[in-house]
């Protein structure tokens, strides 16, 4: 996979805000030994380490308000259902 992205694809969907300094360190916590690996495999170490760091179900904890709902899913709870995980995966 190339990462040569055009330039809508880059304003659109590769532009998130960096912020949260413990999602910073998780995201590489979990693509670490991944320097030079194409997205693919970075995203797929990711989803790994989602796999094996979180556990599913439908009774998770709602995340409280002012809260970010990714840290809260990853760092604390460590359980969810798939709009977590989904939205892990993608911030």
């Amino acid at each position: 996979t190339s990462t040569n992205y055009p330039p809508e694809i880059i304003r659109d969907y590769l532009n998130m805000p960096r912020n949260n300094d413990a999602l910073d360190q998780l995201a590489q916590e979990a693509t670490e030994g991944q320097i030079g690996a194409n997205p693919f495999d970075r995203a797929q170490a990711i989803r790994r380490f989602i796999g094996k760091r979180c556990v599913y179900t439908r009774d998770a904890r709602p995340v409280p308000k002012n809260r970010d709902a990714v840290e809260f899913f990853l760092n604390e709870t460590r359980e969810g259902y798939c709009d977590l995980y989904a939205t892990a995966m993608v911030v």
